[in-house]
C-alpha cells in the first residue's frame, strides 16, 4: 500500500503533463490543417491566374491577324 500512496503524485503530474501534450498535439494539428487550406487556396489562385494568362495572350493585339490602329 505505500507504494500505492508514494506513486499516485507522480502518476497525477504524468495525468497533467499528458493532457498539456495532448492540448498542444491538438493545436499542432488544427495548424497543420490551416496550412493545407492554405496551399490548397494557394494552388486554385495558381490555376486560375494562369487560366488568365492564357486567356489574355490569346486576345492580345500581338497575337491577333488584325490590330486596332
Amino acid at each position: 500500500m505505500v507504494q500505492l500512496t508514494s506513486k499516485t503524485p507522480k502518476s497525477k503530474v504524468f495525468a497533467s503533463q499528458t493532457k498539456k501534450w495532448l492540448s498542444l498535439v491538438s493545436k499542432l494539428n488544427s495548424s497543420l490543417k490551416e496550412l493545407g487550406d492554405v496551399e490548397n487556396w494557394a494552388k486554385a489562385i495558381e490555376a486560375d491566374v494562369e487560366i488568365v494568362v492564357k486567356v489574355l495572350k490569346d486576345v492580345s493585339p500581338e497575337r491577333s491577324h488584325t490590330t486596332i490602329q
